[in-house]
């Protein structure tokens, strides 16, 4: 290495083992020759587009911070991409064992909770987000507190000496749950139909579900819970007789039979 000095500068040239002399630097973009560079910087709002061999200075943005390029470990997927078993990549997942974590604010992000034995902590809510259904200080899963909207609306009824004919919901719903109980020593038959009103004996056609209800002086019956819940289009129809054909219009005895249903 030379060093040659004026009055006004002093410049600084490399000798290569040949003897040759190499100039210092070389303009950034440039095709590569005997030009070095010494820890040149560029400035510029946007990274410099280079081509194979071209010469290149390290790269800062105007505020001064030095451009290097990253990834997420090459693991990542785009958000809704798809994935294809035994070959998409995945980022492993990291969660924080702490029992008493700070609370996040909005728009902050988060690592999820694990226990001391490594498993993860979950909190079921319910969909409106309102309710607490369960956590590990809850194993059951039981709600914290009661809902106090959104649950299934009431049907109930005591028999007369008529047949039992109503309309549970005069509009599209679902049934979710029925109750029915017989003190009488004899059977008694129930009919579900999708419709609005309430059904008559000519209503066959709008049947879509028929059950029995068991007989015994000292109770019987049965209770059918429904989760998905018993779709129908027009309206919920009940009618309950005391005989099995679909037409019939045998009466009731007064105070024999009650039903309940629940419904949305």
């Amino acid at each position: 290495m030379a060093s040659t000095q004026s009055s006004a500068s002093e410049a600084t040239q490399v000798i290569d083992p040949n003897g040759t002399v190499a100039n210092v630097a070389a303009s950034n973009g440039a095709a590569y020759g005997n030009g070095l560079m010494v820890l040149p910087v560029k400035a510029s709002a946007a990274a410099p587009t280079l081509a194979e061999g071209d010469a290149a200075a390290a790269s800062v943005d105007l505020s001064g911070n030095l451009r290097v390029a990253g990834s997420t470990g090459g693991t990542s997927m785009t958000d809704a991409g798809t994935f294809t078993e035994g070959s998409s990549s995945l980022t492993p997942a990291g969660a924080l064992y702490d029992d008493s974590p700070s609370a996040l604010a909005t728009g902050k992000v988060g690592v999820p909770r694990m226990s001391s034995k490594r498993l993860l902590r979950m909190l079921l809510r319910n969909p409106g987000d309102t309710v607490d259904l369960g956590d590990t200080a809850n194993p059951g899963g039981a709600p914290r507190a009661p809902a106090m909207a959104g649950g299934c609306a009431p049907y109930s009824f005591l028999s007369t000496a008529a047949v039992q004919a109503d309309a549970i919901k005069g509009s599209a719903g679902q049934l979710y749950v029925l109750v029915f109980f017989n003190n009488s020593a004899t059977l008694a038959y129930g009919r579900l139909y999708d419709q609005a009103g309430a059904p008559a004996s000519t209503d066959t056609a709008n049947i879509k579900w028929r059950f029995l209800i068991p007989a015994n002086t000292s109770g019987a019956g049965f209770v059918v819970p429904i989760p998905p819940g018993l779709a129908f289009a027009s309206g919920i129809g009940l009618r309950v007789t005391g005989a099995v054909a679909d037409n019939d219009n045998t009466a009731l005895a007064a105070n024999t039979i009650l039903g309940n249903a629940a419904y949305k």
